[in-house]
């Protein structure tokens, strides 16, 4: 069966000339009920046609003639690319007919790159029409400051898209907030639209023209029913804030990584299973989201976002990590919980930046006993239900360590190693098989919180009284001894917190 790769190929190869691949596009285009078909077709026209009339005319032709809107926007872009000045015609028709925003934002587009007095012209007249406040205050400020003859096509071109977009998010959900700045939008909260489950306006999928509001800095879409994104979302070279959060994607598009301005880009909550190879390239990322996802594995140019301080890879279904996380030297913040991990990459030892670690819920995570050597800058550390029976000694060398977090493991005893941990102000050992509270806890001059619920106590040693600190002691769910509740007595005299 004949395909347009088939035809391509063919014309590469010299079997067929460029005149009857050309009509063997034009029988697909024209006769084919499958779009992707004939899509592909038109694109591949475009490829190899010639800038002559009879490409001219078909352009034409489908742009004002053709009932489907992907066929419309390519022959329209086709104009541009080819014909740009003899495209005023077709454009200012297909402007007055046409009412899908897709469509229009592309025509629209390509009066702006025209530039002349005719099509700046049209633009304007459009932007007349725009029941929008901001948008006639705007208008008539430019008009009275500027000639038309000195107006640049493209930034009329550009405001009439952003009102036009505005407007087309304000007519169809109740309310969005956004913020103007020079007749651009460069804040938009498109978050929890239409999020009631009869919600006929429900957001599925964001439209392609939001490729256009080219000065776009803020762009909220969390807690909506994405699906997928367009493409034309790396058009957005301005973003620096991206949330995705709370959605239904499984994948996000290539081009997203083109957003060479991006700090921020939040995808928690999502049903992501992979990330573009070239994730590499977003190298102004400073924070990442991807918790509660279903990734199994990263792409090895992530390592190279070196600029980037937290990485939440929490909840997915990671089983080991890039060696090259070296790299990360600028972390500060890195959560691994609740994954597959069972050993962690050499290159951890090189994040003397981080402060917070999150491995809690790896059961089988091996924990070498050096693994944490060169953390000098950690604050927190969380390593709850990771069947631990042992912890490593070199914990105690987190000397800037202010919160642990080892609950629901396997510990028998307080580890000695743990007495080195001078700044360390909350600790919980809850849900562990420990039966003492040793007497160098008095070492810990600095803890508030002791939390030891669901132990096995037998024994708190009076040198519990010396933690000045000490605002908080949970005991519940321990043996019922009698020198343990006469000490909690009288702690609770001192004005500590115990909870029973």
């Amino acid at each position: 069966m004949i395909s347009p790769e088939s035809i391509y190929q063919d014309f590469l190869h010299e079997t067929i000339d460029r005149s009857s691949a050309i009509d063997l596009l034009m029988i697909l285009i024209d006769n084919s009920e499958n779009i992707t078909i004939r899509t592909k077709s038109l694109h591949l026209l475009i490829k190899i046609g010639s800038k002559n009339e009879q490409l001219f005319n078909v352009l034409e032709n489908l742009l004002i003639s053709d009932s489907n809107e992907k066929i419309k926007i390519i022959a329209a872009r086709g104009l541009r690319r080819f014909f740009l000045y003899r495209a005023l015609p077709s454009m200012k028709h297909a402007l007055y007919h046409e009412k899908s925003l897709n469509i229009l934002s592309n025509v629209i587009n390509i009066l702006g790159e025209i530039n002349t007095r005719p099509s700046k012209e049209i633009l304007l007249n459009e932007l007349k029409k725009v029941k929008y406040q901001q948008c006639e205050r705007f208008i008539h400020q430019l008009l009275k400051d500027h000639e038309i003859d000195s107006l640049n096509g493209e930034k009329l071109a550009k405001l009439l898209l952003n009102f036009l977009i505005i407007n087309y998010f304000e007519n169809k959900y109740e309310k969005i907030d956004f913020s103007f700045n020079q007749g651009e939008i460069y804040e938009l909260n498109l978050s929890s639209l239409g999020n009631n489950t009869f919600d006929l306006n429900i957001l599925k999928n964001v439209p392609e023209f939001i490729g256009f509001l080219t000065s776009l800095k803020r762009l909220d879409l969390r807690i909506n029913s994405l699906e997928n994104l367009p493409d034309s979302i790396g058009s957005l070279k301005a973003l620096n804030y991206l949330d995705l959060s709370y959605n239904k994607l499984k994948f996000i598009p290539e081009t997203i990584t083109t957003l060479s301005s991006l700090e921020t880009l939040y995808l928690r909550y999502n049903n992501l299973e992979g990330l573009p190879k070239s994730m590499g390239a977003l190298r102004s990322l400073k924070n990442l989201d991807l918790r509660a996802n279903i990734l199994t594995s990263l792409p090895e140019t992530i390592c190279e976002i070196s600029c980037l301080k937290m990485l939440d890879l929490h909840g997915n279904q990671l089983k080991f990590l890039p060696e090259s996380f070296e790299n990360f030297t600028s972390l500060e913040k890195l959560e691994l919980g609740m994954n597959c991990l069972k050993i962690l990459p050499n290159g951890m030892k090189n994040l003397t930046r981080l402060q917070k670690l999150g491995l809690g819920g790896n059961k089988s995570l091996l924990v070498s006993p050096d693994w944490c050597f060169s953390l000098p800058s950690l604050k927190e550390l969380e390593l709850y239900d990771n069947d631990l029976q042992i912890i490593p000694d070199c914990i105690g060398d987190l000397t800037s360590l202010e919160i642990l977090d080892l609950r629901n493991n396997k510990i028998f005893q307080f580890p000695d190693t743990l007495s080195q941990l001078k700044s360390l102000k909350k600790l919980n050992l809850s849900w562990n098989n420990i039966k003492s509270i040793p007497e160098w806890i008095s070492s810990l001059k600095s803890l508030q919180e002791l939390n030891l619920w669901g132990n096995k106590l037998e024994e708190v040693h009076e040198s519990i009284f010396e933690l000045r600190s000490l605002t908080e002691l949970h005991l519940n769910y321990n043996k019922n001894n009698k020198q343990v509740s006469k000490l909690l007595d009288e702690l609770q005299i001192k004005g500590l917190k115990i909870p029973r």
